[in-house]
């Protein structure tokens, strides 16, 4: 049986939110997560900007 690879951990944590319950419970799992690694954190907030096209076009 072939041993499972496992690599070191690198890089950043990353975690998207986008203003619900559950992405507030996944942001507070991944800065948990970067303190534990020792990683710095990247939150990226995705915006529906499709309600909001109707303002912009309007004239």
């Amino acid at each position: 049986m072939e041993e499972a690879v496992r690599y070191p951990d690198s890089g950043s944590v990353v975690v998207g939110v986008d203003g619900s319950d559950s992405a507030r419970t996944a942001a507070m799992w991944a800065a948990a997560e970067a303190v534990r690694r020792d990683r710095p954190l990247h939150i990226v907030y995705g915006a529906d900007t499709d309600a909001r096209i109707i303002y912009l076009s309007a004239e």
